[in-house]
């Protein structure tokens, strides 16, 4: 076994930081990474005054918990808060990627919306770009 370096994360998804089982609680400040399932702006600023300081903060982006993506997502990229995403598979959950990515975002609801924007903060592009059949992302016209 010599040579060998094992470790874990410890991963809590909580859905309210403020409840009364939770809130100020020794789990979120030795937790290393804590997703607020909820995905308020709110709550994630209630959690980053919760956490421990090796914590890593990720905010969540799902249909169930409503949130406007296009101001999520900004937010939490200018704050270093993580970001994490997800539908519910199946055959018709999601129209392609590119699909998603070649349609301004307010063109798109629900998952189709979260999953277009958080593409577009992997590729380092704003919420109002589109991208071309030859691959370039290009600002929306208004």
């Amino acid at each position: 076994m010599a040579g060998i370096a094992l470790f874990c994360i410890v991963w809590l998804t909580c859905c309210d930081v403020n409840d009364p089982h939770i809130i100020n609680s020794r789990a979120l400040r030795e937790t290393d990474w804590l997703l607020n399932e909820a995905g308020d702006l709110k709550r994630t600023g209630d959690a980053k005054r919760m956490i421990g300081a090796h914590t890593r903060l990720i905010t969540c982006l799902a249909n169930w918990n409503a949130q406007d993506p296009a101001l999520i997502v900004p937010a939490a990229l200018k704050e270093g808060i993580g970001l994490y995403g997800f539908t519910k598979p199946g055959a018709d959950s999601l129209l392609p990627l590119e699909s998603l990515l070649a349609r301004p975002v307010g063109e798109l609801k629900g998952d189709e919306k979260n999953i277009a924007v958080l593409a577009r903060a992997f590729h380092g592009v704003s919420v109002e770009t589109t991208r071309t059949q030859d691959g370039r992302f290009v600002e929306t016209r208004r």
